[in-house]
């Protein structure tokens, strides 16, 4: 029984890696929100039978329309506070663990730029829609934009801690490492500018496995190492020869406190 368990986690992490992120983080809270939609309109039929139209029964009044803004808006912020104190958790856990330089991989993410932007700009439209209800106006339009914001923003956030918390294991980062010093090392046929990368990349996955040797993840440590093996022989040494001479020159950086006798 251990044994099965075990191939039916691994099975579910494969079926879950091959899939796009935006897939991983969106599409969960996407069927969330479209379950609860189904439920407000199903019952809002159910309980407001004296309306004619589907129009009469979501044309909200000014009291109305300002309390669900502001209510989204709250809701967005608190929701929002949540996530960025979870997932700055789970780094900062992830760096202690293994390395500060861990940090660079979810700076470096677009995706949480993206996520975070939306959600923040999600939240500024919310308050600035708030401003122009009035007694006796209701900017329809906007309102309904900010509703639906509000509701994209719910169904990405939560389903994003998810993701951050599926990148952080040490398994994802070290898959998600070699990809980038793949694409930096065949980008640095033309110059030296991706050398600095490419040696980031290289001291991230050292970093994981010396710390994993130290927690005695054997697994991950191994991985790790077994990475660098084919990142040397599938990727390094197929450009090496179309590498130009300055990117194999050795400063000062590379050798952290060696004398200029040394380095010449």
């Amino acid at each position: 029984m251990p044994e099965n368990d075990a191939e039916i986690q691994s099975t579910k992490r494969s079926v879950a890696a091959g899939l796009p992120p935006g897939v991983i983080v969106v599409l969960p809270g996407f069927a969330l929100v479209a379950l609860v939609a189904m439920l407000v309109i199903l019952f809002g039929f159910l309980d407001a039978s004296h309306y004619t139209t589907l129009a009469n029964l979501l044309t909200p009044d000014p009291a109305a329309a300002a309390g669900t803004v502001s209510l989204a808006g709250g809701a967005e912020g608190v929701t929002l506070s949540i996530v960025i104190l979870v997932v700055f958790y789970g780094i900062q856990t992830t760096s202690s663990r293994y390395s500060p330089r861990i940090i660079d991989i979810f700076t470096r993410n677009p995706l949480n730029a993206l996520v975070f932007t939306f959600a923040l700009a999600s939240i500024l439209y919310t308050f600035l829609v708030r401003a122009e209800i009035r007694p006796n106006y209701v900017p329809m339009w906007s309102v309904a934009l900010a509703v639906v914001f509000a509701l994209a923003n719910f169904a990405i956030l939560l389903p994003y801690v998810i993701y951050i918390f599926d990148i952080m294991r040490a398994e994802s980062l070290i898959k998600g490492i070699r990809k980038r010093a793949t694409r930096d090392i065949r980008k640095s046929v033309t110059g030296r500018r991706r050398r600095d990368s490419v040696m980031t990349c290289i001291s991230q996955i050292t970093d994981i496995v010396f710390g994993s040797i130290q927690l005695g993840d054997v697994p991950v440590s191994i991985n790790g190492v077994e990475a660098l093996s084919r990142f040397v022989a599938d990727d390094y040494l197929r450009v090496k020869k179309k590498l130009r001479p300055e990117w194999f020159h050795v400063g000062h950086s590379d050798l952290p406190g060696a004398s200029d006798q040394i380095l010449a």
